[in-house]
């Protein structure tokens, strides 16, 4: 569901320390990665140091014990394991060990003490000294003089952690044991993994460089973006909303608040069909299934609703479905626009244009009745009687009038002609008795 859009609403800025976050997060995700590779690498070079490891003791062993037997044959049970030691001494002595602190070394028990028989690598090479039996030193050899053969992790003669595989001698009732300093084993992959951190770290800094320098220009545009569509959804001089499939307001700005005059809290715990005139609903609801169903992707419709005061707002309502990326239906964008001055202005324009047409067809009849004479009319300015008609011909005035004009013409005489008309008869008469 959206989130309803209020005034405070401020885009956030992108700030360093969200850099900083990224940076933690990479080098993080990182350094668990680098771990875990360092840490199966290191598990097979361990397993294949101990393998190395249990071949060698196994082998010495196999090896001694074949010496004893011979020697047992040869120089008799008394003098057979002074033969064998020797042999074995000087066979030591030509044995440098393995890496920097692998060595091979024999022992066997004497009372509570183990004493061992070869000279060690480490230190006392001429005399090692004996370590007791269940002290907590020399455990790989304890458990080769206890007859059990196998590898372990554990103190040597020195106390140091290593890693050991241990075997009985069985014809001399002696232990062997091959070993190697854990530090040895582990000291490459702690140097591979303090130069991988070092190599990773930089990396990732460089990444989160190059990462801000590509994002920040885009985090700008999309907040722009943001600012500019919550601009607009919050000062637009009509109605908006978001409202979901099921009709619920789910976000609505201030000027559809101000139409309907409701808070904007009030409004978005109502659905738009509660706003709805009762006629207008059916309409609406036909169209919004056939744009749930893909017949279309918006329709327009002139619309009522009630305001909160119980007064009718009439509206054009606009609305387009916004769908997911899987095509599923999302939620409505409405735009609603009050055209109640509009209606009253369209029901003004009505009536006076049906008044205007009544007096247009009152002076029509009017005009049938009437015919004018306009322009130029050349009379004749010597006797006043004729005039020019549209053909040039010269006409008696009463010939035009009745041509051109709906009047009939009768003949009187004005008082100033009568006069006129009177003295000239009477001096006519006059004449004619005389």
């Amino acid at each position: 569901m959206l989130p309803a859009l209020t005034m405070n609403d401020k885009p956030q800025i992108s700030h360093p320390v969200h850099t900083l976050y990224l940076v933690l997060i990479m080098a993080t995700v990182a350094m668990i990665v680098l771990s875990t590779a360092i840490a199966v690498l290191y598990r097979v070079a361990f397993q294949e140091e101990q393998k190395r490891l249990i071949d060698t003791a196994q082998s010495r062993a196999r090896l001694i014990e074949a010496v004893a037997r011979f020697d047992l044959q040869h120089s008799g049970p008394d003098a057979a394991f002074e033969a064998t030691l020797s042999q074995i001494r000087e066979a030591h002595q030509n044995f440098p060990g393995f890496g920097e602190t692998g060595e091979f070394t024999l022992a066997q028990r004497q009372g509570d003490n183990i004493v061992f028989l070869i000279s060690h690598r480490h230190h006392d090479l001429s005399h090692p000294h004996p370590v007791p039996m269940y002290g907590h030193e020399a455990a790989p050899m304890r458990q080769a003089l206890q007859g059990k053969s196998g590898s372990i992790v554990g103190p040597d003669y020195r106390g140091e952690q290593v890693l050991a595989a241990f075997e009985p001698v069985a014809e001399l009732n002696l232990g062997v044991v091959a070993k190697i300093d854990m530090r040895e084993i582990r000291a490459p992959f702690i140097r591979a993994g303090q130069e991988i951190a070092i190599t990773g770290l930089l990396l990732v800094l460089l990444g989160a460089w190059a990462f801000r320098r590509i994002t920040i220009p885009m985090a700008h545009s999309l907040e722009e973006s943001e600012e500019l569509f919550r601009n607009t959804f919050a000062h637009a001089g009509i109605g908006l909303a978001h409202v979901s499939v099921d009709g619920a307001w789910l976000r609505v700005n201030p000027a559809l608040c101000d139409m309907l005059g409701y808070t904007h809290e009030a409004l978005l715990q109502l659905a738009f069909q509660d706003l709805a005139h009762p006629e207008d609903i059916e309409a609406d609801l036909q169209l919004l299934r056939s744009t749930l169903a893909g017949e279309r992707d918006s329709y327009s419709i002139q619309k009522r609703y009630i305001r909160k005061d119980s007064s009718v707002l009439t509206a054009n309502l606009t609305v387009s479905l916004v769908r997911r990326a899987d095509g599923s239906a999302d939620y409505f964008i409405s735009a609603i626009a009050d055209i109640g001055a509009l209606k009253e202005a369209e029901s003004a324009l009505r009536e006076s244009n049906t008044a205007l047409s009544k007096k247009n067809q009152a002076l029509h009849e009017a005009m049938k009745t009437i015919k004018t004479i306009s322009g130029v009319v050349p009379l004749c300015a010597w006797c006043g009687k004729t005039i020019r008609d549209d053909h040039g011909e010269w006409v008696k005035i009463e010939t035009y009038l009745e041509e051109h004009t709906d009047a009939n013409i009768s003949h009187g005489m004005c008082p100033e002609c009568k006069g006129a008309f009177t003295a000239a008869r009477g001096g006519s008469h006059g004449h004619a008795s005389g």
